[in-house]
């Protein structure tokens, strides 16, 4: 085991004290930053929120809605039919997708599609040409 002499202690005393005013410094500096926040309050003159806004009665929302009615029955109709002539695009879409649906599979779960796999992981490529071209 090593002595320490007091000469050696002596000579640290200035990092010491420099690393204690560094982490003195930091202390202080990061309780500044979190109590800033709470000297950012809002002002004493700051006018009250407005008061929660009444339901209107039956009667108001009858009155207000008669004169709006034909017009968004109108909407009404027209987004009904603007639905129904996208909604017959894709009912074609996917009729003719389930038309295809079992060649798909036989492509996916067939000994085509895993030699494919196969062959794009070993290290040389090798490709099969069938006399479709694929």
């Amino acid at each position: 085991m090593t002595k320490i002499r007091l000469s050696q202690v002596r000579s640290l005393r200035p990092y010491v004290s420099w690393y204690a005013a560094l982490l003195w410094a930091t202390t202080i500096g990061a309780a500044a930053l979190l109590c800033v926040p709470v000297h950012r309050r809002l002002p004493e003159n700051m006018p009250a929120p407005p008061p929660a806004p009444v339901p209107a009665s039956p009667e108001v929302c009858k009155t207000v809605a008669e004169p709006a009615q034909p017009h968004l029955d109108w909407a009404d109709t027209e987004s009904q039919q603007a639905i129904d002539e996208h909604l017959g695009t894709l009912t074609l879409f996917f009729d003719s997708a389930k038309k295809h649906t079992p060649r798909f599979a036989r492509d996916v779960l067939g000994w085509r599609s895993k030699w494919r796999l196969v062959s794009d992981k070993l290290p040389w490529r090798i490709h099969m040409v069938s006399a479709t071209g694929v």
